[in-house]
C-alpha cells in the first residue's frame, strides 16, 4: 500500500477492520486519527484529545498513539465478534521498548505516506511498518498462559467470540514478560535466534 503511493484520506478512506469500525467512522461527530496504517476512529468527549498526536509518532502503537493513551488512562478494550488475537494494543510494548524488545517487529527505517486531513490538506506522515515475520506468533495461547480473567476475559456472545481486557494491567504484564525475554512470538524470530534470517525470508 505504501509502495504504491496510495493516499490515505482521513474522511473518505474506508476502514479495514470490519462492520463496527466502519459504522463508527460514518457517525456524526466521529473523529479519525491521521496515522496512515493504524488509523483509529473515536466517538465521545475525549475523541479529539486521544487521537490528535497519533500521526506525530512514527511507531503506530507508540507513546503518542491512542492505543497507549487507553493504557495510560486505565481503559477497557472490548472485542466484539473477534478473539483476542485481534488486539492491536499488545504492540504498544514493542513500540515503546523499540530495540530492547526481544523481537524486531518492524522493518528497518521509516516510510512516508501522503495523508489528507479533514480539511483536505495534504500531509506527509512518517511511519514504521510491521515486518511480515510477526505472523509467527501464538497470541491467544500466550494470553491464556500469562493472564487471568481479571486482565483478559475471553467469552462467547451467542456464537460470536468476544473479550474484555484491562488495558493497563495487560500492558504491564506484557512489559514484565518482555523484560524476561518472553513474548507471544516464536523463539525462532527472537533477535538472538539463528533461525531469524531464514524465518524473516519465509
Amino acid at each position: 500500500w505504501l509502495a504504491r503511493g496510495e493516499v490515505f484520506d482521513s474522511v473518505r478512506s474506508p476502514t479495514a477492520m470490519g462492520l463496527l469500525p466502519e459504522w463508527a467512522r460514518r457517525q456524526r461527530g466521529a473523529v479519525r486519527s491521521l496515522h496512515p496504517t493504524h488509523s483509529v476512529v473515536a466517538l465521545g468527549p475525549l475523541a479529539g484529545e486521544m487521537l490528535a498526536e497519533h500521526h506525530l509518532d512514527p511507531a503506530p502503537c507508540g507513546s503518542q498513539s491512542p492505543f497507549f493513551k487507553v493504557v495510560e488512562r486505565g481503559g477497557i478494550v472490548v472485542g466484539l465478534g473477534v478473539d483476542a488475537d485481534i488486539l492491536t494494543m499488545v504492540h504498544c510494548v514493542e513500540d515503546i521498548l523499540g530495540g530492547r524488545f526481544p523481537v524486531a517487529t518492524c522493518r528497518e527505517g521509516h516510510f512516508a505516506a501522503q495523508v489528507l486531513d479533514p480539511e483536505g490538506r495534504s500531509l506527509e506522515v512518517e511511519t514504521m511498518v510491521r515486518h511480515p515475520r510477526i505472523r509467527f506468533r501464538h497470541m491467544v495461547r500466550f494470553l491464556d498462559a500469562h493472564t487471568d480473567a481479571a486482565i483478559c476475559r475471553r467469552f462467547r456472545c451467542g456464537a460470536a467470540p468476544c473479550y474484555r481486557v484491562d488495558a493497563a494491567a495487560l500492558h504491564g504484564r506484557i512489559l514484565d514478560l518482555a523484560v524476561q525475554g518472553k513474548t507471544m512470538y516464536w523463539r525462532g524470530i527472537h533477535r538472538t535466534s539463528r533461525l531469524l534470517p531464514f524465518l524473516s525470508r519465509v
